[in-house]
C-alpha cells in the first residue's frame, strides 16, 4: 500500500481519538501550507524545510483531514524535486495515482502542474505541456474560487518555455497571451525580463525582428540598471541571434562577442555565445585567424566536458569550409553521427539543421550525390518535429 493509502488510513483511525481542527484553525493551517510552498518556490530551502518540520508535527499531533494532508503531500513533492531531483519527485508523485478520484480540483491543479515540471526538468517537453494545459483548466474553473493560488501565470511562461523549446514559436507567443487572464498588477516586476525575452525570442523566430529588437534593446537597459550580469548578457545574445536571422554576421558577432563577459564559464550560456560567435566567423570567412582561436579555446576550457561537442563541431564545420572540393570522411561521420544527433537531442534543431545543409552542400562539390537523399530525410524530420502543432 503507497504512502499516500496509509496516510488516509491513518486519518480515519485518528478521528475516532480526536476532534478535527476548527474551521479557523484549518484555514490557518492551510495558509502555513501555502507559505511551505512559496518557500519551495523562492529557493529558501532551508526555510522551507524548517516549515516542513513544524507542518508533520501538527499533522501528527492533530486530526488533520484529508484534504489538508493532500495538498501538504503534494507540495512535498515541489520540495523533492528541488531538493533531491527528478527521479524521487516523480516516485513520490505517481503515489497519487491511486487517489485521483478523491481529489478536489485545487488538488487536481497542483498534481498536473507538478507533474508538468518533473516533466520539464527532464526535458520531455511534450508530455510536460500536457500537464501544463491540463492545470490551466482546472485553474481558469476555480481562479475565483481559492485565493492563495497567486502568481500562478508562471504556468503560462512554462508552457510557452516548452513550445519554444521544441521551436513552436507561434504557440509559445499564444501561451504567453494567455498570461492576461491572470491579475499581473504587481506580481510581474520580478519576472517581467524573462516573460518579455521569452516574447521576443519567439518574435524573431516568425520574423516579426523590429518588434523584438526592440523589447530586447529594453531589456538590455533594464537589465543594466538592475546591474544584472545574466539578463545583460541574455539580451546581448538574443539580439546576436536575432542578427543571424537577418544574415548580419558582423553585428551578430559583436553581440556575441560582449555577451561572453557576461556568462560564467562552463555554463551553457557561456559555450553556446562562443559557438555562435564562431559560427558568424564561419560566415564572415575569417578562416584562419577563427581556427587559431578555437585552438586557444580548445586549451583554455579542455577541463570542462561542456565544450567538447561544440568545439569540435565547429572544427569540422571550419574543415568542410576550407576543403571546397575534397571529401572528408572523418569529418562527415562526425557531424553526421554526433553533431547532428547532439543538436536534435538537446534542442537546438536549427543548428542541427545548419549542420544538415553544410553536409549537402560538401556532398553537391565532392560528388557524392547519393549521399543527399538520407540528409534531406534528417531535415524534413527535424522540420516535421518544429512545426508539428
Amino acid at each position: 500500500m503507497n504512502g499516500l493509502k496509509e496516510e488516509e488510513n491513518k486519518l480515519n483511525n485518528f478521528k475516532l481519538k480526536n476532534d478535527l481542527l476548527t474551521e479557523l484553525e484549518q484555514e490557518s493551517f492551510k495558509k502555513q501550507l501555502y507559505r511551505f510552498r512559496d518557500l519551495i518556490r523562492n529557493k529558501e530551502l532551508s526555510e522551507a524545510k524548517e516549515a516542513q518540520e513544524k507542518i508533520e508535527q501538527i499533522i501528527n499531533a492533530e486530526a488533520v483531514d484529508f484534504e489538508l494532508v493532500t495538498l501538504y503531500r503534494l507540495f512535498e513533492v515541489l520540495f523533492l524535486l528541488h531538493n533531491e531531483g527528478v527521479e524521487t519527485a516523480n516516485k513520490k508523485i505517481q503515489e497519487f495515482e491511486d487517489i485521483l478520484d478523491k481529489m478536489n480540483d485545487e488538488h487536481l491543479y497542483h498534481y498536473n502542474y507538478y507533474r508538468a515540471l518533473i516533466l520539464h526538468t527532464d526535458e520531455k517537453y511534450e508530455d510536460a505541456i500536457t500537464f501544463y494545459n491540463r492545470a490551466l483548466e482546472i485553474l481558469e474553473s476555480i481562479s475565483g474560487i481559492c485565493s492563495l493560488l497567486d502568481d500562478e501565470e508562471i504556468v503560462c511562461y512554462n508552457l510557452a518555455l516548452c513550445y519554444t523549446e521544441l521551436e513552436r514559436p507561434s504557440r509559445a507567443i499564444v501561451a504567453l497571451n494567455g498570461m492576461s487572464k491572470f491579475d499581473l498588477s504587481g506580481k510581474l516586476n520580478t519576472h517581467s525580463m524573462g516573460f518579455d525575452m521569452l516574447r521576443a525570442i519567439n518574435y524573431y523566430k516568425i520574423g516579426l525582428f523590429k518588434e523584438s529588437e526592440e523589447i530586447l534593446n529594453d531589456c538590455n537597459s533594464r537589465a543594466s540598471d538592475m546591474n544584472s550580469k545574466l539578463y545583460i548578457g541574455l539580451s546581448l545574445q538574443n539580439l546576436g541571434i536575432l542578427n543571424t536571422y537577418l544574415k548580419e554576421w558582423e553585428k551578430a558577432e559583436e553581440y556575441f562577442s560582449k555577451a561572453i563577459d557576461y556568462f560564467e564559464e562552463d555554463t551553457w550560456y557561456h559555450v553556446w555565445a562562443l559557438y555562435l560567435r564562431f559560427y558568424c566567423k564561419t560566415e564572415l570567412g575569417d578562416l584562419k585567424q577563427l581556427e587559431r582561436e578555437i585552438m586557444k579555446t580548445e586549451t583554455e576550457f579542455a577541463k570542462y566536458e561542456k565544450y567538447h561537442v561544440f568545439l569540435k563541431t565547429m572544427k569540422h564545420i571550419l574543415r568542410i569550409k576550407k576543403a571546397f572540393g575534397t571529401y572528408n570522411i572523418e569529418v562527415v561521420e562526425y557531424i553526421e553521427e554526433v553533431s547532428i544527433p547532439y543538436f536534435i537531442d538537446n534542442y537546438h534543431r536549427l543548428e542541427a539543421l545548419e549542420c544538415c545543409k553544410l553536409l549537402v552542400q560538401h556532398f553537391e562539390r565532392t560528388n557524392k550525390q547519393k549521399k543527399i537523399p538520407e540528409i534531406h530525410r534528417i531535415m524534413v524530420e527535424i522540420y516535421e518535429r518544429m512545426t508539428n502543432v
